[in-house]
């Protein structure tokens, strides 16, 4: 073929099993005028078969081989672009698939863009089930075309090469190429291509399926490795010389990197060994500390303790730090007050990057302090699990954050099921240092008891004060693998409950041997006596403030040990925090044990209320200003009483759920004119009173 319209690369290494389905996703697309150029990165299976085989079947295939595997993606990426002869071209790679229009929809738009490269949307194929995540929808919610990276700068985000078409010309007038010899390529590429490019459009339509298993884990996510970080860090740098002085465009990639690549890392040192973690640090450290100041006022306040923790390092402070994000929001430090403000620890005179430790330090937009008793992240964390003759023996320390917990002197280790059945063993307070409570129990663990209508459930800790109860995970800093047995009461043969580790380090329970298989018998047998929880905390709101009610629809995770993925912090920023962010539960029952939908990564003062309590506030006169989400029947209710509703799933993409699609910037300029309508209603309402 001699000049088709488009040539799409596809690069492959010993991945025969998977190649076929890339290959055929490419043929099969609606546009037939186009060539296919598999390059081979020196595979020693039988992927040079699966070429020569489609090569005979199809003309439109030519294909080649690396004298020696290079390593990485672009030596062969490049071998592709010297061959090809299109007007456009477009990448793949062999474990994934491109959507049935991607190079129609891409060309349609370059052509009538005359743009020199246009982005739509990859899609990541996420395990086994295949759930369906897009990748960056934010930056793919409408078709747009901007003449410089200046005008757009949030497509810094968007870093993968396999989801754009590219003008073949503008690649070689430009001499863009990939870097060889390193990973990571696709960032530098793709900002070059941002960087020289005069026209660039955007299109909401999926091209690309990115499929992402255990088994196709890419080279690039070893974040452990010594090799991985080198690289991001060179990669970067190569970056920071492309970009040189523009200022809008090094302060959004400084803002980019701290956020998402510099965060990736913070997470694996905190859960690295001390050799590992300590080398990682001083490896990122010396790069962080050359990022503008003002690029850290972007973070969340626990990134930002982190950072401090990295840059002074202090190990201990950026795991403390990276427990409250990764490990849904716990508190594993006692709060520090001091002249109206909440500190993670204790400041000092010490100045970093001519900020105060003040600054690095400070939480006090999380309110972590005003979060009712019933919804608080405690730490608890098990320092011993053991089995005995008499079953298990326990000792778990709590760290209690909001120094309030000093005349208690019992909890409970609990062991739940599904619909709020459980069961408890008693713990002892035994001491208490600097803040840090430790307990003690040992005890019988009976799986009849247990065992409700479910076979396993999670592990956490009951504490209570003034008649209210919190309920939090407990988890383990290292894996935790168990076995309690005993002679069931019951049947009178051998019985066990196993504890591993579960998500987010916390530990799950199921049951094993006879248990396990006769676990519908004894279930029809079980003691139907259980607890009965204590019912949620009730809420009350200031006076003088009107709530924004975040109602999101759950969905993958709820009930599970992964919950829903809602990073609100944009538009969290953006709003501040002088209001409330609510959460409706996921139930109409408030005594139900069904999981409380709440991001783990939320910034402001986080309550989460039940149906019944979410009725009580919309029927309250100005105590709500806005419902914002995707939860219809929560928005309709909020309608019902002519509340302002809004429309919006930020995690997952507004047009997948087919609701409203609003910036960050529009959705706070809304719900300050609603926010501010609201409260002129309350004010009117005091002064009535």
């Amino acid at each position: 073929m001699s000049s088709p319209f488009v040539s799409v690369i596809l690069i492959g290494f010993n991945d025969a099993a998977r190649l076929p389905r890339a290959i055929d996703s490419i043929l099969s697309q609606t546009l037939h005028d186009l060539e296919l150029i598999i390059v081979d990165d020196a595979s020693t299976d039988s992927t040079p078969q699966v070429i020569a085989e489609y090569c005979q079947r199809d003309s439109r295939i030519q294909s080649l081989r690396l004298p020696e595997n290079s390593g990485g993606c672009s030596a062969p990426r490049n071998a592709g672009l010297a061959a090809a002869h299109g007007t456009y071209v477009m990448f793949a790679d062999s474990d994934d698939e491109f959507e049935t229009h991607a190079c129609l929809n891409l060309l349609s738009a370059a052509e009538e863009w005359n743009a020199d490269l246009v982005c739509g949307t990859a899609v990541r194929v996420v395990g086994e089930k295949g759930e369906r995540l897009r990748w960056r929808p934010e930056l793919h919610s409408e078709r747009l075309v901007v003449n410089s990276l200046n005008d757009c700068t949030d497509l810094l985000y968007d870093t993968i090469a396999v989801n754009k078409i590219y003008r073949r010309d503008f690649l070689n007038s430009n001499s863009i190429r990939f870097p060889e010899g390193v990973l990571f390529e696709d960032q530098p590429f793709t900002l070059e291509c941002f960087l020289r490019a005069k026209t660039i459009g955007v299109i909401p339509e999926d091209v690309y399926y990115w499929n992402v298993t255990k088994a196709s884990a890419s080279i690039t996510q070893s974040r452990h490795e010594r090799r991985n970080l080198e690289d991001r860090l060179t990669v970067n740098r190569l970056m920071d010389e492309l970009i040189g002085d523009n200022g809008a465009i090094k302060e959004a990639k400084e803002e980019k990197f701290l956020r998402h690549e510099a965060y990736l890392y913070l997470t694996t040192i905190a859960s690295a060994d001390e050799q590992t973690a300590r080398e990682l640090m001083g490896l990122l450290a010396p790069y962080v500390a050359e990022q503008s100041v003002e690029s850290f006022d972007a973070l969340r306040p626990l990134v930002r303790v982190a950072m401090y923790g990295l840059l002074t390092d202090d190990l201990n402070l950026l795991r403390s730090a990276m427990r409250f994000e990764n490990w849904a929001s716990v508190v594993d430090t006692v709060l520090v007050r001091d002249s109206g403000r909440t500190f993670w620890r204790a400041p000092d005179d010490s100045i970093l990057m001519h900020r105060s430790s003040r600054y690095w330090l400070d939480v006090t937009s999380l309110q972590l302090l005003g979060i009712p008793f019933s919804q608080r992240r405690y730490l608890h964390l098990v320092q011993r699990m053991e089995p005995t003759s008499a079953g298990v023996e326990v000792e778990i320390t709590t760290v209690d954050y909001a120094d309030d917990l000093n005349n208690l002197h019992e909890a409970s280790l609990v062991l739940s099921a599904s619909k709020g059945r459980r069961w408890e063993m008693k713990l002892r307070r035994v001491s208490e240092i600097g803040g840090v409570i430790t307990w003690h129990g040992s005890g019988h663990l009976r799986s009849s008891h247990v065992l409700r209508s479910e076979l396993g459930g999670s592990v956490g800790i009951s504490i209570s004060l003034n008649d209210v109860e919190n309920l939090t995970a407990v988890r383990a800093v290292s894996p935790i693998g168990v076995q309690v047995g005993h002679v069931d009461e019951i049947w009178g043969g051998s019985e066990a409950i196993d504890f591993s580790s579960a998500d987010r380090a916390g530990i799950s329970w199921h049951a094993s041997g006879r248990t396990r298989s006769l676990g519908s018998a004894i279930r029809r047998l079980r003691d139907r006596s259980h607890h009965t929880r204590q019912s949620p905390e009730r809420m009350e709101l200031p006076i003088e403030r009107a709530a924004v009610v975040l109602a999101m629809e759950p969905r993958v995770g709820v009930g599970s040990a992964s919950p829903p993925s809602v990073d609100l912090a944009a538009w969290i920023d953006a709003l501040g925090d002088r209001t409330y962010l609510l959460v409706v539960q996921n139930s109409a029952d408030p005594n139900s044990a069904d999981p409380i939908v709440v991001p783990t990564r939320m910034r402001g003062c986080v309550r989460s209320i039940s149906r019944d309590q979410y009725d009580e506030l919309i029927a309250r006169e100005g105590a709500i200003a806005v419902v914002c989400g995707d939860d219809m029947d929560a928005l309709k209710r909020a309608h019902a009483f002519k509340i302002p509703i809004l429309k919006y799933r930020p995690d997952r993409g507004a047009l997948e759920y087919a609701l409203t699609s609003m910036d960050v910037a529009e959705y706070s300029r809304t719900m300050d004119q609603l926010v501010a309508q609201a409260e002129t209603v309350l004010v009117a309402k005091v002064q009535r009173s």
